[in-house]
């Protein structure tokens, strides 16, 4: 079980989009100092052809993920670029592993990654935004980044979160 549950994600998400522009701003300044490389890895979505719209949805994730951290209390390891740089590796090859599989046979797989990741609630919640957006079908180069951005997210705050039970701090 992890470490943020559906309680601390539900109510992340309500504070994000009742947050005025300023809040907003206050938040990222606080994510800029405690988790920098989080916050770095979302801002380096300008570099793609992505649409405002969607660098402002991952921007979003990135508020709620991060709410969600805050909300359940606990200290949280930093997440270094190195870490996400592995956790982006693991999501690649989680995505791998379903490429070229029939589709009844992908669904299999899906579940059981799903059933087993230990941050389900955060990863629910970020997986049905993408699906909303569409991102779940994106072909092109940006929305990759897009998608990938995303999911990493999840995966480096799993890690943390593991990190963190483990009282490496």
């Amino acid at each position: 079980m992890g470490r943020l549950t559906e309680e601390h994600v539900a109510k992340a998400m309500i504070q994000v989009e009742r947050m005025s522009l300023e809040e907003k701003v206050r938040l990222s300044d606080e994510i800029h100092e405690t988790q920098p490389n989080l916050l770095a890895s979302v801002l380096s979505l300008h570099k793609t052809e992505l649409s405002p719209a969607d660098r402002e949805l991952v921007f979003e994730l990135l508020l709620a993920c991060y709410e969600a951290m805050r909300a359940e209390g606990g200290p949280w390891p930093l997440i270094t670029e190195d870490t996400q740089l592995v956790c982006l590796r693991r999501v690649v090859a989680r995505l791998k592993a379903t490429e070229g599989l029939l589709p009844a046979t992908k669904d299999l797989v899906t579940k059981e990654q799903v059933e087993t990741f230990p941050e389900k609630p955060l990863l629910a919640y970020v997986v049905h935004t993408l699906q909303q957006r569409g991102g779940e079908g994106m072909t092109d180069e940006a929305a990759r980044y897009f998608v990938l951005c995303a999911l990493n997210l999840v995966e480096s705050i799993t890690w943390a979160a593991q990190e963190g039970d483990s009282g490496v701090h």
